[in-house]
């Protein structure tokens, strides 16, 4: 399964959507294959082609896509859209009437505490009185940078903890003198997450949350609170062990992963705000997915945009309620 194509790479721009699931690379069936050899078949030089069969979630067919491959530089920050004016500048607000910002993280990597800052600075200088941070689809990334993302918008409080097998782990909490992004009374915040939502994007959720720091709207997230250490074993060629050590676990000290015996009424992953939840159903994602791919793709050919606009409803409820907050 495809937990989230990464915006600006050849999946994502021949059409893979977060969801789908991959039953044939090339006119092998990935039903035999182990997942590291599906990987390496689905990696190669670049400029050479590979053609995936997905299945689409709420669909039955498979679908034919043929991707080029590339070197993949992803950025991990994006506004709302680009500005038709200059491609390669996005607007940052969800609505600029009431000056409420609007960031998406793609995934969390070495740079994206510093890519967030560089937007909220932007919009703070715009005049910003609210700021939505979109976090659906994002499948995680660095530890480290969860803990700096979360860092920004705290002025203390614990971000997330580590357990393992015994008990044992360790914590993390923020340092008053991180980024002084007001607190959540000047400077209210909205989290949008959904089942896509995993790791790192969970942690800041998570600790914006409890924290009482950001509402969270959507729906609940996908549950992946395991921590990996890479062991490296050395030889020729090198070779590592990854294995799972730890599980994060919430500010608030609940569970964050989801076991293969969970239950839907367990605790794990993160849930909406209670009163924001917005749950999709399968037709209505395969179109939010597809909008935000088309949203996303830079295109000369505007006659490619589809001709019935979508309502995000959970960017609508988001809105909706900064506007009540920023008026308060």
């Amino acid at each position: 399964m495809v937990i989230s194509p990464m915006v600006g790479t050849p999946a994502h721009e021949a059409g893979i959507l977060a969801g789908d699931i991959i039953v044939k690379v090339d006119d092998k069936s990935t039903d035999t294959l182990r997942h590291n050899d599906m990987i390496r078949m689905i990696q190669g030089e670049p400029g050479t082609k590979v053609t995936l069969s997905v299945v689409h979630d709420g669909t039955r067919q498979p679908e034919a896509i043929t991707v080029v491959r590339a070197k993949i530089e992803v950025p991990t920050v994006l506004g709302l859209h680009r500005l038709p004016e200059n491609l390669k500048e996005f607007d940052w607000f969800a609505d600029q009437e009431n000056h409420i910002g609007y960031i998406r993280v793609i995934q969390f990597t070495e740079h994206t505490a510093d890519d967030i800052k560089k937007a909220v600075d932007h919009l703070e200088s715009e005049g910003m009185r609210a700021l939505i941070v979109d976090l659906r689809d994002n499948p995680g990334g660095l530890l480290t940078s969860a803990i700096a993302v979360s860092d920004l918008f705290l002025d203390g409080g614990r971000i997330v903890s580590t357990k393992d097998r015994n008990e044992g782990g360790r914590s993390w909490d923020a340092k008053a003198d991180g980024y002084p992004y007001e607190s959540a009374e000047k400077r209210p915040m909205v989290v949008l997450i959904n089942k896509n939502s995993a790791s790192a994007s969970e942690i800041v959720a998570a600790a914006l949350q409890d924290n009482k720091r950001a509402v969270v709207v959507g729906e609940r997230s996908f549950g992946k609170g395991s921590v990996q250490k890479i062991l490296k074993l050395g030889g020729d060629p090198p070779t590592a062990l990854k294995l799972t050590t730890d599980t994060y676990w919430r500010p608030s000290g609940v569970n964050m992963h989801r076991y293969p015996d969970s239950k839907e009424n367990d605790d794990w992953g993160v849930k909406p705000t209670p009163g924001f939840e917005i749950v999709m159903k399968d037709d209505e994602r395969l179109e939010y997915l597809r909008y935000k791919r088309n949203k996303d793709i830079i295109r000369n050919d505007k006659a490619k945009e589809p001709d019935k606009p979508f309502v995000d409803r959970a960017m609508v409820k988001a809105v909706e309620y900064l506007k009540g907050e920023v008026k308060k």
